[in-house]
């Protein structure tokens, strides 16, 4: 975490700080603070990392809010 919250200047797409060979994905870069959004910034964040390419389009944002009607 940066040192006032989120860390700052991530890249988008890659998920690649300002640092060199450091990526940075989930809570650490803010919001959506959600499990299955960090989990899809992590795997693409990988791709990169590992010089693999993804096949997911890394243009559309991931979903900010999820809302759903629990039944009974």
């Amino acid at each position: 975490m940066g040192k006032y919250g989120p860390l700052e200047n991530v890249d988008p797409i890659t998920y690649q700080t300002t640092v060199p060979n450091i990526y940075a994905a989930g809570d650490g870069i803010g919001p959506p603070a959600l499990a299955s959004t960090s989990l899809d910034q992590g795997r693409l964040a990988m791709c990169p990392a590992c010089d693999v390419n993804s096949k997911t389009n890394t243009t559309t944002p991931p979903p900010a809010r999820i809302y759903t009607t629990p039944t009974s």
